[in-house]
């Protein structure tokens, strides 16, 4: 075997080489990507559950605010402004619009 095929071997056998370790690398991190995407659809999913929850919680609380200026205060106190239309009010459930404001100072 002369030089000029040896060095050609040798070259060869380090390219393979760092292909596979590559390989290696990217299959690890894949399998990591995986694990956290399998890990937030499990939040995503037990958040998706929890919104008919909070959105009914949130409704009723605004309703009542409706009737309680006690709650109404703590709401505004808060920075939660809370407007409804009184014609769609219901014993459990009120439309609800929230308009954020910077704390007082």
């Amino acid at each position: 075997m002369s030089a000029g095929k040896y060095w050609l071997l040798t070259f060869m056998a380090l390219v393979i080489a760092a292909l596979i370790v590559i390989e290696i690398v990217c299959e690890n991190q894949v399998a990591l990507l995986s694990a956290a995407i399998s890990r937030n659809q499990t939040y995503l999913n037990q958040a998706q559950q929890q919104t008919a929850s909070v959105r009914q919680l949130v409704q009723r609380i605004a309703a009542e605010s409706q009737r309680d200026p006690a709650l109404l205060e703590i709401l505004n106190k808060r920075g939660i402004h809370v407007t409804s239309n009184p014609s769609e009010l219901t014993p459990a459930i009120a439309p609800l619009s929230t308009t954020p404001t910077p704390p007082p100072k």
